[in-house]
């Protein structure tokens, strides 16, 4: 509960720095508990619930396993799991956010461009078999079955995570999102709630500008993608959502030896946020972080501004002339 508190109230740059410190003593710990390649096959099949034939949007962190594992046979593990008729999906975000990714006017190469969602969604974009949908942003990288059909269509609609993205063909096929290492804190797939009900969802998630990007695509041709970007102002609170209004067995975040591990059936927790969403709750935490941090902000200021005004009284304070002896 603290823990959320501290972040509505504090600057981002703050916050940063917390989760920094926070993330640096977690790993050290985790290092202390041993965590092998049968323990991840046991997280992924008991935990994480994955099975054959499984279409999975994987979410990871290499320092979250804290394994002695090279990334390349963890990929195999989860291609393993899934079998030739499975699908993994994994983000591929550039290294900037959507804002300012597009200020730096940077042209975006599907085949050449590094994804910056962990060492192990790089590693994945690089083998042989693997393609990313067309977004300079929001792209997500694809290899199995259903490959060709998630990533046809993503640069066509200005809604990135509309009908035609990836993410939403990933909740029609049923699939199962989960993270390794992660918590369900960076879980993509939940704003299909806000693209599918559009303007009808309770509040306007994206700036008011549509962005333009350049993108080449696969075979060299530059093609221009527009797209609307999420209000930077708005925030999420995706854990807090799910464990209020979730089944624990539909989803739920875990520890296990010392690493953290989420699941999320796509369908339940779509139909659920979309049915909440039409009685006016949702996923989002902007307007009260918003309102909760300009309280702090104006605080600060004030308190900064009465000392500045004491320094200010104490140096003008004037000092009794000494009399002069005759």
């Amino acid at each position: 509960m603290w823990k959320n508190y501290l972040r509505q109230i504090l600057p981002d740059k703050s916050v940063t720095r917390i989760r920094s410190a926070m993330a640096k003593r977690d790993r050290d710990r985790r290092r202390k508990i041993p965590f092998t390649e049968d323990d991840l096959l046991f997280a992924l099949e008991h935990v994480c619930g994955v099975r054959k034939g499984d279409v999975l949007f994987v979410h990871s962190s290499i320092d979250g396993l804290a394994m002695d594992v090279p990334p390349r046979r963890i990929l195999e593990m989860l291609i393993d799991a899934v079998g030739p008729e499975g699908t993994i999906l994994m983000p591929s975000y550039p290294k900037l956010p959507s804002y300012m990714y597009f200020r730096s006017e940077q042209v975006w190469d599907v085949r050449r461009t590094p994804s910056y969602s962990g060492l192990i969604t790089e590693i994945f974009r690089r083998m042989e078999g693997t393609r990313r949908s067309l977004h300079p942003t929001k792209s997500v990288a694809v290899r199995g079955r259903l490959r060709d059909e998630m990533i046809a269509e993503h640069h066509t609609n200005v809604r990135p995570y509309a009908a035609t993205s990836p993410y939403f063909k990933f909740v029609e096929n049923g699939g199962k999102a989960i993270g390794i290492g992660v918590s369900a804190r960076y879980i993509a797939f939940i704003h299909t709630i806000d693209d599918y009900l559009a303007e009808r969802f309770p509040m306007n998630v994206y700036a008011e500008k549509i962005a333009s990007g350049r993108v080449i695509d696969y075979a060299g041709r530059e093609i221009t993608v527009s797209t609307l970007v999420h209000d930077f102002h708005v925030r999420y609170d995706p854990v807090g959502f799910l464990r209020r209004n979730v089944p624990k067995e539909r989803a739920d975040s875990v520890v296990y030896k010392g690493r953290e591990f989420f699941y999320a059936d796509a369908r339940t927790v779509f139909e659920t946020g979309v049915e909440l969403a039409e009685k006016g709750v949702t996923v989002c935490s902007g307007p009260l972080r918003g309102f909760l941090r300009s309280v702090a902000e104006i605080r600060f200021v004030h308190r900064r501004s009465g000392a500045r005004e004491r320094r200010r009284q104490e140096s003008a304070v004037c000092v009794p002339e000494r009399k002069a002896h005759s």
